[in-house]
């Protein structure tokens, strides 16, 4: 019985080149799997890169059509504000002659109020005379 459990008993080979060869494969094994990790990390890299650029992409054409909507309404406005100037330069022509008008009737209402002021000096001085005279011709004696 000893004898056949000898022959069962596995011999293993611990020679230099053997323990050499197996701290290769260990070694090997281990820069695959670190490689494979790298591969696997490149590959994420990528993705994430791809999908930040459809990002980027997305917004760029977002950012595209938010311009042609802003060149809209400047022109737009652009044509708004030449309306309003045209309109400003039509009121101001309006308000510069109703201010002509104004003008011409304040300078006629004052050259009025003078002749109505001369003419009341000249009453007043008339309506003078005539107390005056109603003095003298009574006398001097006062009333």
């Amino acid at each position: 019985m000893l004898e056949h459990a000898e022959q069962h008993i596995p011999t293993f080979d611990l020679s230099e080149n053997v323990i050499h060869g197996l701290s290769e494969n260990v070694r090997i094994g281990d820069e695959v799997a670190e490689s494979r990790l790298m591969l696997d990390m490149v590959v994420t890299c990528q993705y994430m890169g791809e999908n930040n650029l459809r990002i980027i992409g997305d917004d760029v054409i977002g950012l595209k059509a938010n311009l042609a909507l802003l060149e809209q309404s400047n022109e737009v406005l652009r044509v708004d504000i030449e309306r309003l100037k045209g309109v400003s330069r039509e009121e101001m022509a309006q308000l510069r002659e109703e201010m002509g008008q104004l003008k011409g009737r304040v300078e006629e209402n004052h050259r009025e109020n003078q002749r109505g002021f001369a003419e009341f000096r000249q009453g007043l001085a008339e309506l003078k005379d005539m107390i005056m005279s109603l003095k003298g011709e009574s006398g001097g004696s006062q009333v």
